[in-house]
């Protein structure tokens, strides 16, 4: 019986999607820079007023996957679909400011795993070197950590580990 559980859960992790390396996040922000411009002109314009489907006026999350027809916006989405992302999180920070988090890839299992995403203008980012090494280290760590690798214009990669 172990041995059939075992067998069970080593088919369903090879089965995952691999991570893709941080040099492919890296070059999806830069090569579609201009996408990324319009994500934050369209998202933050949004959320200078209260969403239909956010409870607060301050932040609201869109899907791809669970925005209702009534609700969505089309050029929001086709951004979106550009640049691979499969959702968008907004909030106003404490100054006023339109912060994003775009989410890139998630994986997980049982609890435990990685996931990509872009933010803008984060609040207090835990800033670390951006190589391949620091992610291999921090996944085999098994401890929970985000890690924000600056781009450009206030644009982060997030890692998140957990």
């Amino acid at each position: 019986m172990k041995k059939v559980v075992l067998l069970l859960t080593t088919l369903l992790l090879s089965c995952g999607e691999a991570p893709p390396k941080l040099s492919v996040v890296e070059a999806n922000f830069y090569d579609n820079r201009a996408v990324f411009a319009e994500v934050e002109k369209v998202a933050c314009q949004m959320g200078e007023v209260k969403q239909p489907y956010s409870y607060t006026a301050d932040k609201f999350s869109y899907s791809l996957d669970n925005i209702e027809p009534d609700f969505r916006n089309a050029t929001l989405d086709s951004l979106l679909q550009t640049i691979n992302a499969s959702a968008l999180g907004y909030n106003k920070k404490t100054n006023g400011e339109c912060s994003l988090v775009v989410s890139y890839f998630k994986f997980s299992f049982a609890g435990r795993g990685n996931s990509y995403a872009y933010g803008f203008q984060t609040e207090n980012p835990n800033i670390k070197a951006r190589n391949e090494q620091t992610l291999e280290k921090i996944s085999e760590a098994r401890k929970d950590i985000i890690v924000h690798m600056p781009l450009e214009d206030g644009w982060y990669i997030i890692f998140r580990h957990s």
